[in-house]
């Protein structure tokens, strides 16, 4: 029941992951189900590699199951989306389904661009911390997605128990792969890097905005949604609000 060019103009910015919607109530606008599912499908895998996809294409969709980066991409999602049903459904007491799909939108779509389909400034402070964590997260290297991208998490977390373990047994040797290829400590040093100067900006940008009023967390969120090309963010530049009260 939707327009064809207003259909173009969402796909677009769907696969693009820009966000950008025809409505000022984004696709809150639609009400529907379908639309909804649709759209979080496929803002789901603008969040993936899409170097990955053309391998699928050519050599089967087993590629896809064996990329340690897109596994770990899909368990963020998946586990983070039954985190929040729960805890809607438990401190909000919203009925289970609705939870689910009010969750199984926002999480890709907070990964990716930004669309809007429930109020997410009225939710818990634990899922609002939970979505936080996803704008900086982002997608798969390769995507159309921002964020730190998740194989740079894998790679970081990956450093971390090498250091931990290296710590206890200074004698043991541990090799740090991603994709079956050895990751060396100069991709580490920028991995490392890059996150530092990616926090290092948030904070300065968070600490900026506190300046001209606004609270720390609602700062601290809209340094981070900018960076990461998110959109919408919390308090001020909530899920229904625009970045026109800034001054």
């Amino acid at each position: 029941g939707v327009e064809f060019r207003i259909a173009i103009t969402h796909a677009m910015s769907t696969i693009g992951t820009c966000g950008f919607s025809t409505y000022d109530d984004s696709t809150m606008h639609f009400h529907s189900l379908p639309f909804e599912l649709w759209t979080a499908l496929f803002m789901f895998l603008a969040g993936g590699s899409f170097s990955l996809y053309y391998r699928a294409w050519v050599k089967g969709p087993s590629v896809i199951l064996r990329n340690t980066e897109f596994r770990t991409y899909f368990f963020i999602a998946v586990g983070a989306i039954l985190l929040i049903t729960l805890n809607l459904s438990i401190e909000m007491k919203v009925d289970i389904l609705s939870a689910l799909r009010a969750a199984a939108f926002q999480v890709p779509s907070l990964s990716t661009t930004g669309f809007v389909s429930a109020d997410f400034e009225t939710w818990p402070t634990f899922s609002k911390m939970l979505l936080l964590t996803l704008m900086m997260i982002g997608g798969c290297a390769g995507s159309t997605a921002s964020g730190i991208k998740v194989a740079r998490i894998i790679l970081l977390v990956r450093n971390a128990r090498a250091v931990i373990l290296q710590k206890l047994n200074p004698h043991r040797v541990v090799d740090i792969s991603l994709g079956g290829a050895h990751v060396d400590s100069a991709m580490l040093l920028r991995v490392g890097t890059f996150f530092f100067l990616y926090f290092a900006i948030i904070f300065v940008t968070a600490f900026l905005l506190t300046m001209d009023g606004l609270l720390p967390f609602d700062a601290i969120a809209v340094a981070i949604t900018t960076i990461g090309n998110i959109g919408p963010a919390f308090g001020i530049v909530s899920a229904t609000s625009t970045y026109a009260p800034l001054s």
